[in-house]
């Protein structure tokens, strides 16, 4: 048998797929407008020529930083996840083949796209080496401690999906490895304790980019390539524990006592007759609102949630004092609940209509007196009963506390205008993204693909478009003079048109997907999955 039979063979069938062409076109074309947009706003002249091949070098080379370490949750995370639940996993091991024939085959499969989107971003790199400001070794190292990212986020996505079934888990849980491992080091470790870093795959890459730096000089000069052995080895460790668990974990195993204990704890809940009469009132409202709500805990998994997020503000009342009130801790604090509560709602939303779809049931749905009309109002009257009530008390409480600080601090109009803008965003995204989800989750292979595509459109997209706007700033700057006063008016204007993108753009994807969804929703229903345009 030939080494890495499987590899071999994704490999072949990756070669014939248009999507592995496609994928080399979108992303050159996605890091040149990248490159253009920072190139035109160093136009302005507030950086000096000298700097322009460095300030686009390290812009890039964040943005592929960002995309190497995010990218194994969404190519990786649910490669054997998914052979477990449709029982094809236990198949393979029939054969002669090993549990690490199986692992590296996922990997070459999963990762070629990946690979080829990193690849199309080298090229554009460097161009920098020719603006100048950017040496070739500088170049070098950022190459290496890219591709060192990349794999290492891909071999976690396959650790983990290793011991999951559910997708949406899988995912959850790789993001949360990753992150671990390149932010947990460096904010939950001191500077004397700096070998620590060395987990962090972000380390090779700021060493790389600014190998003199007052950063470079705290950890040593030999920390670039202990950085790369140390994510290598992390790397390796990953898939060679993931080849030696594959062959057992795909057996459906009889939980341990604890852990099904563990599962089985819920907050309390209704008596039998509660529940019965629940699930009678539920039906003679809407047929598809009770089956989208099945699982009572969905709705007490949001109350802890909300209720989580209170007490934890409330111990660090006590333990900070007022400075839970600083615009500085405010604005990140309610930008990661609002963004965990928006991928949430969208996650609800979309996977019902993925499961149903994929498993006929949605089609066997339409066949019934059930309509469309009624299947998307079940489903929007399922995610207001799970979030209407924690999402309630979570605005109210933000809407009093910037109350007490606009009362007893004096602070500016771009501080007084945040925690508007944000209630106000939070309520329009997730308006649209019911909708959104709903639509894009009626087209998708899985959830995972449905939840990123979603986020992209409502949640990314207006950042985009702001960002290419930002390119004004300059001439505007130069033009006005750059009074103190016209800056900040001109940062009170920049919060209103941040604003005014994203309820717009809001808008017109919420009429693009509700006419979508009401006219095309019964024709995709009865067709295979992946089929829909």
């Amino acid at each position: 048998m030939p080494f890495l039979p499987i590899a071999e063979r994704e490999l072949r069938v990756a070669a014939r797929k248009g999507a592995t062409y496609h994928t080399r076109f979108w992303a050159v074309l996605i890091i040149l407008v990248v490159f253009t947009w920072q190139f035109l706003w160093l136009a302005g002249g507030l950086i000096p020529p000298a700097m322009h091949g460095k300030t686009i070098f390290v812009t890039l080379s964040t943005f592929a930083f960002f995309y190497c370490l995010l990218i194994g949750a969404r190519v990786t995370a649910d490669c054997l996840s998914e052979e477990k639940r449709e029982g094809t996993l236990g198949l393979l091991f029939l054969t002669d083949l090993k549990g690490y024939d199986i692992v590296f085959g996922k990997l070459v499969s999963s990762s070629i796209n990946a690979v080829y989107g990193l690849l199309a971003i080298f090229p554009v790199l460097g161009v920098c080496l020719m603006l100048g400001g950017v040496s070739f070794g500088q170049f070098a190292k950022t190459v290496l401690a890219l591709l060192t990212t990349l794999f290492f986020s891909l071999a976690a996505g396959i650790f983990v999906s290793t011991y999951n079934r559910q997708e949406r888990v899988a995912m959850f849980f790789t993001v949360v490895l990753i992150i671990l491992f390149a932010v947990g080091p460096v904010f939950l470790v001191d500077q004397d304790l700096w070998p620590v870093w060395l987990l962090s795959p972000g380390l090779a890459l700021l060493l790389a980019i600014d190998p003199s730096g007052g950063f470079s000089g705290m950890v040593g000069a030999n920390a670039y390539w202990l950085g790369l052995t140390v994510t290598w080895s992390i790397t390796a460790l990953f898939l060679g524990h993931a080849s030696l668990k594959l062959p057992n974990s795909w057996q459906e195993k009889e939980p341990k006592p604890l852990a099904a204990g563990l599962k089985s704890f819920q907050l309390p809940l209704p008596d039998r007759a509660a529940a019965s009469n629940f699930r009678e009132r539920a039906l003679c409202v809407n047929p598809y609102f009770w089956l989208a709500l099945r699982g009572r805990e969905k709705v007490n998994h949001t109350w802890g949630f909300v209720i989580a997020v209170i007490v934890t503000w409330l111990l660090g009342f006590f333990w900070a004092g007022g400075m839970m009130f600083d615009y500085d801790f405010l604005r990140p604090s309610l930008m990661f609940i609002h963004g965990f509560l928006k991928i949430w709602v969208t996650s609800e939303a979309c996977t019902r209509l993925v499961q149903d779809r994929r498993s006929g049931a949605l089609e066997l749905l339409l066949s019934t007196p059930l309509g469309v009309k009624d299947i998307i109002r079940g489903q929007h009257l399922a995610l207001r009963r799970q979030f209407a009530g924690p999402f309630s008390l979570l605005l109210f409480l933000e809407v009093f506390c910037f109350l007490s600080v606009i009362v007893h601090r004096d602070v500016g109009w771009r501080e007084r205008l945040f925690v508007p803008t944000a209630v106000i965003l939070l309520v329009a995204d997730i308006f649209t993204l019911r909708w959104v989800a709903m639509w894009v989750g009626l087209n998708a292979r899985n959830v995972n693909r449905a939840l990123i595509q979603s986020g992209m459109l409502v949640l990314a997209l207006p950042w985009i478009v702001y960002g290419l706007l930002l390119n004004f700033i300059p001439y505007f700057s130069s033009f006005s003079g750059g009074s103190v006063r016209t800056i900040e008016i001109f940062k009170i204007l920049s919060v209103l048109c941040w604003v005014g993108i994203a309820l717009l753009t809001d808008w017109i994807l919420f009429r693009w997907a509700k006419t979508r969804l009401l006219t095309r929703f019964r024709v995709l229903a009865t067709q295979p999955v992946g089929s829909a345009k």
